[in-house]
Parts: C-alpha cells; structure tokens; sequence
C-alpha cells in the first residue's frame, strides 16, 4: 500500500517538524501544536 506508506512518512516528518519547532519557539508554540494534535484526535473520534 504506497498510500499508506507516504501518509506514515508524513506523520513522522510532521512529528519531527513539530519537536523541533517546539524546542526552537519554546512554550507557547509547543501550546499551540498541542491543541491542533487534540482538535485533530476529536475529529477522529478517538
């Protein structure tokens, strides 16, 4: 399944864009993404 293979290729350079994002803009980023991931995890319903 390539499909799944470029999402999970996605995720995994979002995650790393975000830990580096988080250490490079501190707290209040760091705030930010974390709301988007939760928004994100309810839209999925889980």
């Amino acid at each position: 399944m390539p499909a799944l293979t470029a999402t999970s290729a996605l995720v995994g350079a979002v995650v790393l864009l975000g830990l580096w994002s988080g250490r490079r803009w501190g707290r209040r980023r760091k705030r930010t993404l974390d709301a988007e991931a939760h928004r994100f995890r309810i839209r999925r319903g889980g």
